[in-house]
């Protein structure tokens, strides 16, 4: 069986297929999509095509065997039913007869039997209901088990289907802050202040104790990424410097190095998932890539935009990249993976916006700037070119303040979406289904924030109350 791979025009014979059932890649792969970097995070469930033949035809009789244990099955409960009813009939017509025709003799026969029916029928009811109900639980499970149902109305988790609500939990007066950041474990919150100064601050289930104040930028700080896999966090600012932060056992962060090389404000910062690599753009209109080695350098500058660069996203696998910037455009690109260097896969125009961002390597959301739409963009399996899906309806509000990126919590399929004056917080099923699940609307579009990483908390400030505000997660 010869078949040939589609992905990004390859055009090679297809070897490989994903076996990871929560997979949302291309299952089927070439050599050359697996040196891209396909199935990267999840290799050791790729199989070779014809170990995936091999396991079809096993399933073919996997499924057949089923097949006549279920008949056996069913045959075995008629006849237990049958058997059942037989009775029961036999029993209703000595009934009927003595109800017509009283015969003494015969309902003495009859007697003890007549009573205890009388007596344990609401038992007997009980019993079959219970013992029904349990077999048709069984039954559903079994389809569950099995992927038969409708996938229209397939349900994802019990825990997704509970509603949620995040729920005020502390508010605390504060001079203006731009950023916010919580480390991986939502121990450590750091803020970034119009002020240019930085405060660390120790995070206990909505609680803040601030431990620490920051100085080295001299304008504001405009967005602040914690690292992974170290305690570390870097800092923006109109002051065009990248500032890393590291600090040891004690948490006491420390100015571990300057990056410079931007010449206009820093807008956005991500960090890959292996922390060696850092992503800003900025009002210059660039976007920088900076590599680590001994020290973070720079590794490339890519000048695709023609307008500030206000949000960046990168894919799951980490080998594409998405911005958005005031030329009212978004660019797709790919890094090489021979060379490491990013080049322009995709340009997409559009309306202004100043947020965007991957749910998955094969699907990423736009928000137009204060529009009732948000944007989902999903990539075609043939050309590998993202194209516009479907429009999403958000609230929106008078006007919108450009920051407060949009974030995905994976783990909860929720995204969190600023637009205007509301935060969106919208669940995302496996069905492609968006679920707008609560609003908070702050009546002022000057609002702040993050979300942690597993979307316990959700920390903002706005203009209007001056405060921090602090939201738990409650289903």
């Amino acid at each position: 069986m010869d078949l040939i791979c589609q992905n990004q025009g390859h055009k090679n014979q297809i070897e490989f297929v994903c076996m990871k059932d929560s997979c949302q890649e291309c299952r089927f792969s070439c050599f050359e999509c697996l040196q891209c970097g396909n199935h990267k995070n999840h290799i050791e469930d790729v199989q070779k095509f014809s170990a995936f033949l091999n396991l079809i035809k096993q399933q073919s009789f996997d499924y057949d065997d089923l097949m006549n244990k279920l008949e056996n099955w069913i045959n075995h409960m008629n006849n237990k039913f049958g058997e059942l009813k037989k009775g029961l009939e036999t029993r209703f017509k000595e009934i009927t007869q003595l109800s017509k025709n009283f015969n003494i003799t015969h309902f003495n026969e009859v007697s003890s039997c007549f009573f205890s029916f009388q007596k344990s029928k609401q038992e007997l009811y009980q019993l079959i209901t219970e013992n029904i109900g349990s077999l048709s639980e069984t039954i559903k499970n079994s389809r569950k088990i099995l992927c038969l149902e409708e996938k229209s109305h397939q349900q994802i988790s019990n825990k997704e289907l509970k509603p949620f609500k995040y729920e005020l939990i502390n508010q605390i007066k504060d001079e203006y802050i731009f950023a916010f950041a919580f480390n991986k474990e939502a121990t450590i919150l750091v803020a970034g202040y119009e002020s240019s100064k930085i405060k660390v601050f120790d995070f206990q289930q909505g609680q803040l104790r601030q431990m620490q104040e920051l100085s080295n930028h001299n304008k504001r700080v405009r967005c602040i990424y914690f690292l992974q896999k170290s305690l570390s966090f870097i800092s923006g600012s109109y002051d065009r410097s990248i500032i890393l932060w590291e600090a040891q056992e004690n948490r006491i962060f420390n100015c571990k190095q300057v990056l410079e090389g931007h010449t206009d404000d820093i807008n956005c910062l991500i960090i890959n998932n292996n922390d060696d690599l850092i992503i800003s753009g900025s009002d210059d209109k660039t976007i920088r890539i900076w590599e680590k080695n001994d020290k973070w350098q720079s590794l490339q500058t890519l000048t695709y935009h023609n307008g500030s660069v206000f949000c960046i996203s990168m894919n799951e696998t980490q080998n594409q990249l998405i911005s958005c910037a005031a030329d009212n455009l978004i660019v797709v690109s790919q890094k090489d993976q021979d060379s490491s260097l990013w080049n322009i896969q995709q340009t997409i125009k559009v309306e202004w916006g100043s947020r965007l961002c991957f749910i998955s390597n094969t699907l990423f959301t736009y928000q137009p700037y204060n529009k009732k739409q948000m944007i989902i963009y999903e990539q075609n399996k043939l050309n590998q070119q993202f194209i516009k899906q479907k429009e999403i309806a958000v609230k929106f509000g008078k006007d919108c303040f450009w920051y407060f990126p949009q974030k995905y919590i994976q783990s909860k399929q929720l995204l969190l979406n600023k637009n205007g004056s509301s935060l969106n917080l919208i669940k995302i099923k496996e069905n492609g289904e968006f679920l707008q699940e609560q609003i908070i609307d702050f009546d002022d579009n000057y609002i702040h924030g993050a979300i942690s990483d597993d979307g316990e908390y959700l920390i903002t400030w706005d203009c209007k109350s001056e405060e921090i505000q602090i939201r738990q997660y409650c289903e």
